[in-house]
Protein backbone atom coordinates (compact mmCIF):
# COMPACT_ATOMS: atom_id res chain seq x y z
CA UNK A 1 0.00 0.00 0.00
CA UNK A 2 2.46 2.03 0.71
CA UNK A 3 4.47 1.71 -3.29
CA UNK A 4 1.02 2.37 -4.92
CA UNK A 5 0.03 5.42 -2.17
CA UNK A 6 3.80 6.95 -3.00
CA UNK A 7 3.30 6.81 -6.93
CA UNK A 8 0.22 7.88 -7.04
CA UNK A 9 1.18 11.19 -4.54
CA UNK A 10 1.25 12.38 -8.53
CA UNK A 11 -1.38 11.31 -11.76
CA UNK A 12 -0.16 8.10 -13.29
CA UNK A 13 -1.59 4.47 -13.03
CA UNK A 14 -0.65 1.67 -10.86
CA UNK A 15 -1.17 -1.95 -12.62
CA UNK A 16 -1.76 -4.58 -10.26
CA UNK A 17 -1.23 -8.52 -11.35
CA UNK A 18 -2.31 -11.10 -9.10
CA UNK A 19 -0.43 -14.38 -10.90
CA UNK A 20 -1.85 -17.30 -10.01
CA UNK A 21 0.29 -20.34 -10.12
CA UNK A 22 -1.19 -23.75 -10.68
CA UNK A 23 -0.77 -26.39 -8.04
CA UNK A 24 2.29 -24.54 -6.50
CA UNK A 25 3.38 -26.32 -4.13
CA UNK A 26 2.45 -29.95 -5.37
CA UNK A 27 4.52 -29.31 -9.08
CA UNK A 28 8.06 -27.38 -7.10
CA UNK A 29 10.67 -30.35 -8.33
CA UNK A 30 12.60 -31.69 -5.05
CA UNK A 31 15.73 -31.29 -7.21
CA UNK A 32 15.20 -27.84 -7.87
CA UNK A 33 14.28 -26.44 -4.24
CA UNK A 34 18.05 -28.14 -3.19
CA UNK A 35 19.80 -26.24 -5.97
CA UNK A 36 18.65 -22.87 -5.27
CA UNK A 37 19.60 -23.69 -1.26
CA UNK A 38 23.13 -24.37 -2.65
CA UNK A 39 22.87 -21.28 -5.09
CA UNK A 40 21.79 -19.42 -1.61
CA UNK A 41 25.31 -21.24 -0.18
CA UNK A 42 22.93 -22.71 2.52
CA UNK A 43 24.69 -25.35 5.34
CA UNK A 44 25.58 -28.74 3.25
CA UNK A 45 24.07 -30.12 6.40
CA UNK A 46 20.97 -28.18 6.18
CA UNK A 47 20.23 -29.45 1.99
CA UNK A 48 21.08 -33.08 3.09
CA UNK A 49 18.42 -32.12 6.26
CA UNK A 50 16.27 -30.59 3.74
CA UNK A 51 16.63 -33.25 1.09
CA UNK A 52 15.93 -36.36 3.98
CA UNK A 53 12.85 -34.38 4.57
CA UNK A 54 11.36 -33.69 1.42
CA UNK A 55 12.42 -37.17 -0.64
CA UNK A 56 11.40 -40.72 -0.47
CA UNK A 57 8.21 -39.07 0.62
CA UNK A 58 5.56 -42.48 -0.68
CA UNK A 59 1.59 -41.44 -0.97
CA UNK A 60 -1.95 -43.33 -1.86
CA UNK A 61 -5.25 -42.85 -3.03
CA UNK A 62 -8.20 -45.13 -0.82
CA UNK A 63 -11.79 -44.96 -1.74
CA UNK A 64 -14.12 -46.73 0.37
CA UNK A 65 -12.46 -50.68 0.31
CA UNK A 66 -10.30 -50.10 -2.98
CA UNK A 67 -6.35 -48.54 -2.66
CA UNK A 68 -4.09 -47.69 -5.30
CA UNK A 69 -0.84 -48.79 -5.31
CA UNK A 70 1.89 -46.58 -3.18
CA UNK A 71 3.27 -43.66 -5.21
CA UNK A 72 6.86 -42.52 -5.01
CA UNK A 73 6.56 -38.24 -5.27
CA UNK A 74 9.48 -36.29 -7.06
CA UNK A 75 8.02 -32.80 -6.36
CA UNK A 76 5.88 -31.35 -4.28
CA UNK A 77 6.41 -30.01 -0.94
CA UNK A 78 4.40 -31.29 1.86
CA UNK A 79 1.39 -29.34 2.96
CA UNK A 80 0.57 -27.86 6.08
CA UNK A 81 4.04 -27.82 7.45
CA UNK A 82 5.97 -24.41 8.71
CA UNK A 83 8.62 -25.55 6.31
CA UNK A 84 7.04 -25.65 3.22
CA UNK A 85 6.39 -21.62 3.10
CA UNK A 86 9.71 -21.19 3.90
CA UNK A 87 10.60 -23.84 1.13
CA UNK A 88 8.45 -21.81 -1.10
CA UNK A 89 9.35 -18.68 -0.41
CA UNK A 90 13.28 -19.15 -1.07
CA UNK A 91 12.41 -20.99 -4.62
CA UNK A 92 10.86 -17.88 -5.60
CA UNK A 93 13.61 -15.60 -4.24
CA UNK A 94 15.16 -15.18 -7.75
CA UNK A 95 12.10 -13.95 -9.49
CA UNK A 96 12.79 -10.32 -9.92
CA UNK A 97 10.69 -7.70 -12.00
CA UNK A 98 12.79 -6.51 -15.13
CA UNK A 99 11.67 -2.99 -15.28
CA UNK A 100 12.64 -0.22 -12.65
CA UNK A 101 9.01 1.23 -12.49
CA UNK A 102 8.18 -2.41 -11.25
CA UNK A 103 7.81 -3.81 -8.28
CA UNK A 104 7.31 -7.85 -6.82
CA UNK A 105 5.29 -8.42 -3.89
CA UNK A 106 5.67 -12.31 -2.85
CA UNK A 107 4.72 -14.48 -0.06
CA UNK A 108 4.15 -17.75 -0.15
CA UNK A 109 3.22 -18.60 -3.58
CA UNK A 110 1.40 -15.19 -3.69
CA UNK A 111 2.80 -12.89 -6.21
CA UNK A 112 1.89 -9.76 -6.69
CA UNK A 113 3.42 -7.53 -9.43
CA UNK A 114 2.93 -3.18 -8.96
CA UNK A 115 3.48 -1.85 -12.28
CA UNK A 116 3.88 2.26 -12.18
CA UNK A 117 3.37 4.30 -15.01
CA UNK A 118 2.33 7.61 -16.08
CA UNK A 119 2.06 7.73 -19.73
CA UNK A 120 0.77 4.38 -22.27
CA UNK A 121 4.36 4.27 -23.72
CA UNK A 122 5.61 3.11 -20.33
CA UNK A 123 3.30 0.15 -19.89
CA UNK A 124 5.52 -2.98 -19.98
CA UNK A 125 3.14 -4.93 -17.90
CA UNK A 126 2.87 -7.22 -20.48
CA UNK A 127 6.94 -8.21 -20.84
CA UNK A 128 6.70 -8.83 -16.87
CA UNK A 129 3.91 -11.49 -17.13
CA UNK A 130 5.89 -12.96 -19.23
CA UNK A 131 8.90 -12.33 -17.21
CA UNK A 132 6.82 -14.41 -14.71
CA UNK A 133 5.63 -17.01 -16.90
CA UNK A 134 9.28 -17.84 -18.23
CA UNK A 135 10.09 -17.93 -15.05
CA UNK A 136 7.59 -20.38 -14.05
CA UNK A 137 8.35 -22.86 -16.96
CA UNK A 138 11.93 -22.74 -15.90
CA UNK A 139 11.14 -23.87 -12.30
CA UNK A 140 8.31 -26.71 -13.30
CA UNK A 141 5.94 -24.25 -12.13
CA UNK A 142 2.98 -22.72 -14.23
CA UNK A 143 0.44 -20.21 -14.36
CA UNK A 144 -3.38 -20.39 -14.64
CA UNK A 145 -4.06 -17.39 -16.76
CA UNK A 146 -8.19 -18.09 -16.12
CA UNK A 147 -7.40 -17.22 -12.38
CA UNK A 148 -4.51 -14.50 -12.96
CA UNK A 149 -5.90 -11.07 -13.09
CA UNK A 150 -5.33 -7.25 -13.41
CA UNK A 151 -6.50 -4.37 -11.87
CA UNK A 152 -5.89 -0.89 -12.78
CA UNK A 153 -5.80 2.14 -9.90
CA UNK A 154 -5.46 5.39 -12.14
CA UNK A 155 -5.19 9.07 -11.08
CA UNK A 156 -4.71 9.86 -15.03
CA UNK A 157 -7.69 8.60 -16.69
CA UNK A 158 -6.18 10.18 -20.32
CA UNK A 159 -3.80 6.87 -19.93
CA UNK A 160 -4.90 4.04 -22.50
CA UNK A 161 -4.27 0.71 -21.16
CA UNK A 162 -3.63 -2.73 -23.13
CA UNK A 163 -5.26 -6.06 -21.94
CA UNK A 164 -2.80 -8.64 -20.92
CA UNK A 165 -2.86 -12.01 -23.28
CA UNK A 166 -1.43 -15.11 -22.26
CA UNK A 167 0.08 -16.28 -25.43
CA UNK A 168 0.80 -20.15 -24.55
CA UNK A 169 -2.80 -20.24 -24.02
CA UNK A 170 -4.38 -17.66 -25.75
CA UNK A 171 -6.49 -16.00 -22.71
CA UNK A 172 -6.99 -12.67 -22.00
CA UNK A 173 -6.03 -11.86 -18.55
CA UNK A 174 -9.35 -10.96 -16.70
CA UNK A 175 -9.32 -7.23 -15.68
CA UNK A 176 -10.87 -6.46 -12.22
CA UNK A 177 -12.43 -4.00 -10.25
CA UNK A 178 -11.33 -5.53 -6.55
CA UNK A 179 -9.27 -8.10 -5.53
CA UNK A 180 -8.38 -9.97 -2.41
CA UNK A 181 -4.60 -9.86 -1.34
CA UNK A 182 -3.57 -11.53 1.89
CA UNK A 183 -6.96 -11.13 3.33
CA UNK A 184 -7.16 -7.46 2.29
CA UNK A 185 -10.04 -6.27 -0.72
CA UNK A 186 -8.48 -3.64 -2.67
CA UNK A 187 -10.62 -2.00 -4.76
CA UNK A 188 -9.62 0.25 -7.68
CA UNK A 189 -10.54 3.20 -6.13
CA UNK A 190 -9.08 2.74 -2.61
CA UNK A 191 -12.02 3.40 -1.21
CA UNK A 192 -12.09 0.40 0.74
CA UNK A 193 -15.78 0.06 0.48
CA UNK A 194 -15.71 -3.32 -0.62
CA UNK A 195 -13.45 -4.29 2.13
CA UNK A 196 -15.65 -2.72 5.04
CA UNK A 197 -18.71 -4.55 3.40
CA UNK A 198 -16.59 -7.44 3.68
CA UNK A 199 -15.65 -6.61 6.95
CA UNK A 200 -19.19 -5.80 8.71
CA UNK A 201 -20.58 -8.89 7.08
CA UNK A 202 -18.28 -11.15 8.27
CA UNK A 203 -18.24 -9.31 11.80
CA UNK A 204 -22.34 -9.59 11.66
CA UNK A 205 -22.31 -13.42 11.38
CA UNK A 206 -19.89 -13.97 14.05
CA UNK A 207 -22.27 -12.26 16.75
CA UNK A 208 -24.29 -15.29 17.35
CA UNK A 209 -21.78 -16.60 19.51
CA UNK A 210 -22.47 -13.73 21.73
CA UNK A 211 -25.82 -14.14 21.48
CA UNK A 212 -24.70 -18.24 22.60
CA UNK A 213 -22.99 -17.41 25.78
CA UNK A 214 -25.49 -14.48 26.71
CA UNK A 215 -28.28 -17.21 27.35
CA UNK A 216 -25.76 -19.76 29.48
CA UNK A 217 -25.05 -16.56 31.36
CA UNK A 218 -21.82 -16.07 30.52
CA UNK A 219 -20.19 -13.47 32.42
CA UNK A 220 -19.63 -10.02 31.16
CA UNK A 221 -15.90 -10.40 30.96
CA UNK A 222 -15.92 -13.39 29.10
CA UNK A 223 -18.07 -12.24 26.70
CA UNK A 224 -15.64 -9.01 26.20
CA UNK A 225 -12.95 -11.91 25.99
CA UNK A 226 -14.67 -13.58 23.01
CA UNK A 227 -15.83 -10.26 21.44
CA UNK A 228 -11.71 -9.57 21.02
CA UNK A 229 -10.90 -12.85 19.93
CA UNK A 230 -13.70 -13.55 17.43
CA UNK A 231 -14.67 -9.85 16.22
CA UNK A 232 -12.54 -7.27 16.85
CA UNK A 233 -9.44 -9.88 15.72
CA UNK A 234 -11.81 -9.33 12.53
CA UNK A 235 -12.68 -5.67 12.31
CA UNK A 236 -9.20 -4.63 12.75
CA UNK A 237 -7.34 -7.31 10.63
CA UNK A 238 -4.76 -5.41 8.66
CA UNK A 239 -5.95 -2.22 9.45
CA UNK A 240 -2.78 -0.27 9.31
CA UNK A 241 -2.77 -0.50 6.03
CA UNK A 242 -6.30 0.48 5.24
CA UNK A 243 -6.28 3.03 8.33
CA UNK A 244 -6.83 6.14 5.68
CA UNK A 245 -10.34 4.85 5.24
CA UNK A 246 -12.65 7.88 5.50
CA UNK A 247 -13.70 8.78 8.94
CA UNK A 248 -17.73 8.49 8.03
CA UNK A 249 -17.04 4.67 7.35
CA UNK A 250 -14.90 3.91 10.16
CA UNK A 251 -17.49 5.39 12.54
CA UNK A 252 -19.86 2.55 11.08
CA UNK A 253 -17.25 -0.04 12.62
CA UNK A 254 -17.34 2.12 16.08
CA UNK A 255 -21.13 2.49 16.26
CA UNK A 256 -21.63 -1.37 15.82
CA UNK A 257 -18.97 -2.14 18.47
CA UNK A 258 -21.28 0.49 20.96
CA UNK A 259 -24.50 -1.46 20.02
CA UNK A 260 -23.03 -4.54 20.83
CA UNK A 261 -21.25 -3.42 24.22
CA UNK A 262 -24.79 -1.80 25.17
CA UNK A 263 -26.57 -5.16 24.03
CA UNK A 264 -24.39 -7.75 25.84
CA UNK A 265 -23.50 -5.39 28.86
CA UNK A 266 -19.71 -5.89 28.32
CA UNK A 267 -16.96 -3.09 29.58
CA UNK A 268 -15.34 -2.13 26.58
CA UNK A 269 -11.74 -1.62 28.11
CA UNK A 270 -10.89 0.17 25.38
CA UNK A 271 -12.82 1.50 22.40
CA UNK A 272 -12.11 0.65 18.46
CA UNK A 273 -10.53 3.69 18.10
CA UNK A 274 -8.01 3.81 20.87
CA UNK A 275 -7.06 0.23 20.13
CA UNK A 276 -6.19 1.07 16.33
CA UNK A 277 -4.01 4.33 17.24
CA UNK A 278 -2.20 1.81 20.27
CA UNK A 279 -1.79 -0.90 17.09
CA UNK A 280 -0.39 2.15 15.03
CA UNK A 281 2.08 3.12 17.45
CA UNK A 282 3.94 0.18 18.30
CA UNK A 283 3.72 -0.43 14.46
CA UNK A 284 5.60 2.99 13.86
CA UNK A 285 7.63 2.03 17.11
CA UNK A 286 8.32 -1.18 15.52
CA UNK A 287 10.06 0.41 12.54
CA UNK A 288 12.79 1.86 13.97
CA UNK A 289 14.33 -1.37 14.10
CA UNK A 290 16.81 -1.70 11.43
CA UNK A 291 15.83 -5.28 10.42
CA UNK A 292 12.22 -4.76 10.44
CA UNK A 293 10.45 -4.70 6.65
CA UNK A 294 9.16 -1.26 6.74
CA UNK A 295 12.22 0.45 8.36
CA UNK A 296 13.58 1.04 4.84
CA UNK A 297 10.03 3.34 4.06
CA UNK A 298 11.33 6.31 6.82
CA UNK A 299 13.79 8.74 5.53
CA UNK A 300 16.14 8.83 8.66
CA UNK A 301 18.46 11.40 6.88
CA UNK A 302 15.96 14.21 5.71
CA UNK A 303 16.71 17.35 6.50
CA UNK A 304 13.50 18.50 7.24
CA UNK A 305 12.77 17.98 11.41
CA UNK A 306 10.99 19.38 13.93
CA UNK A 307 13.89 21.16 15.92
CA UNK A 308 11.48 21.74 19.00
CA UNK A 309 11.32 18.34 19.98
CA UNK A 310 14.87 16.41 21.55
CA UNK A 311 13.58 13.47 19.35
CA UNK A 312 12.50 14.61 16.03
CA UNK A 313 11.00 12.83 14.09
CA UNK A 314 11.59 12.82 9.51
CA UNK A 315 8.57 13.28 8.04
CA UNK A 316 7.92 12.03 4.36
CA UNK A 317 6.07 14.85 2.25
CA UNK A 318 2.89 13.95 0.31
CA UNK A 319 0.52 16.08 -1.34
CA UNK A 320 -2.27 13.55 -1.65
CA UNK A 321 -4.93 13.46 1.58
CA UNK A 322 -4.86 9.90 1.00
CA UNK A 323 -1.49 9.63 1.23
CA UNK A 324 -1.59 11.93 4.34
CA UNK A 325 -3.85 9.55 6.15
CA UNK A 326 -1.53 6.58 5.98
CA UNK A 327 0.09 4.90 8.66
CA UNK A 328 3.42 5.83 7.43
CA UNK A 329 2.61 9.35 7.58
CA UNK A 330 0.92 8.66 11.36
CA UNK A 331 4.39 6.80 12.37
Amino acid sequence: MHQILSFLDKPGVVRLLMVDLSKAFDLLPHQLILNKLIDLQAPKELVRWIKSYLTSRTQSVRHNEDQSEWYVASSGVPQGSVLSPLLFALTTNDLRPIHKHSVIVKFADDICLLHFLRHSVEDKLQEEFENITNWATVNGLKCNATKTKTMDIQTKQNVALSRLVDHDSNIQIKAVSSVKLLGLTIDNQLSWNVHLHEVLGKIRKRTYMLHALKQVHAPPAILWNVYCSLIRSVSTYAFPAWCNINQSKFKQLMQFERRLCKMFSMPCKRDLSDFCCSMARRLAHSALDPQHPLHFIFDFKAARYSARQGNSHRRLQAKTVRFKRSIIKFA
